[in-house]
């Protein structure tokens, strides 16, 4: 029963994060606005970039049946005893097994983010940075942050405010999934 509460309440969270986040003039975290962003792409049809009451009630049905579907995984998954209901036990395990998904994760992507590194900046290719090859990476580091500077810092104050670094956010995020699918449409050609 607690991880049904607690899937329902993450769920109704999103969905009244949206309509917080609205009130606010759409500001809030960047987990937030990705959140908010992905509940109206989904769910606002008229497109005019607010929840309306008729989308927001489609939104909360459509997060109840996510909910629904989460909670029957998770008793197939962890209901030992199969009556329909997690025990303390059977809670304590669930929620283990979560936290270690969600570290996981974090795991993967480090390693993912230390493995782009290597690949950009490893030149002897022995798989650990030496001192130079970690002041190129520092260097370009430097000079990538100058670079976004440049080109967001839209009140010249030499810092990016929080909707500056929205906008810079945003923009690139579109920009790597670009040459992602441009790399994608590359592989493809190959395969011709």
């Amino acid at each position: 029963m607690k991880v049904l509460t607690t899937v329902m309440l993450t769920g109704m969270a999103l969905l009244l994060g949206v309509t917080d986040a609205q009130a606010r003039g759409g500001r809030g975290g960047s987990r937030r606005s990705r959140m908010r962003k992905k509940m109206l792409e989904e769910f606002d049809k008229d497109g005019d970039g607010k929840m309306s009451e008729e989308e927001r009630s489609v939104a909360k049905e459509a997060m109840k049946a996510k909910a629904a579907e989460h909670r029957a995984a998770i008793l197939k998954e962890f209901d030992k005893d199969d009556d329909g209901k997690l025990s303390g036990e059977e809670h304590e395990a669930a929620k283990e097994a979560i936290k270690a998904k969600m570290a996981a994760l974090s795991e993967e992507r480090r390693e993912a983010q230390r493995a782009e590194i290597l690949k950009k900046f490893d030149k002897d290719g022995d798989g650990e940075l030496s001192k130079e090859e970690r002041e190129g990476a520092k260097a370009a580091s430097k000079a990538r942050h100058a670079e976004v500077l440049e080109e967001f810092d839209a009140d010249e104050d030499g810092k990016l405010s929080r909707e500056e670094r929205k906008t810079a956010r945003e923009t690139i995020r579109t920009r790597r999934r670009a040459e992602k699918d441009d790399d994608d449409d590359d592989d493809d050609d190959d395969d011709d």
